[in-house]
């Protein structure tokens, strides 16, 4: 930065970063399917890519019952409006809530 600029300037040019708000943290989210669309094998690779540690039975046990179904838990918030994107895209109507787990 240059010495010249007066020290409000530099101030304004140079902000310090904003920290995350509070809400958005790893883990506090789960994502759901209301109403599934008609495309079965669309919606099994946008389930699949959302939760890569399922099994294809799983995600096939999921399909199948067409509504309510908790696709995953304990995203990040980043993660979880990824994965209703992706519902979107599929013509599936979802929802995503934070959520705490019991312990």
């Amino acid at each position: 930065m240059c010495n010249w600029l007066d020290s409000q300037t530099k101030a304004i040019l140079e902000p310090i970063p904003p920290k995350k708000p509070a809400g958005i943290a790893l883990g506090e989210y789960c994502l759901a399917v209301i109403r599934m669309a008609a495309d079965y094998d669309f919606n099994q690779r946008v389930f699949e890519r959302i939760d890569a540690e399922r099994s294809v039975s799983e995600v096939g046990s999921l399909l199948e019952r067409h509504s309510g179904v908790i696709v995953k838990n304990e995203l990040s918030y980043e993660g979880a409006l990824m994965g209703q994107f992706e519902l979107i895209c599929a013509d599936t109507h979802s929802v995503f809530s934070r959520f705490r787990p019991h312990r």
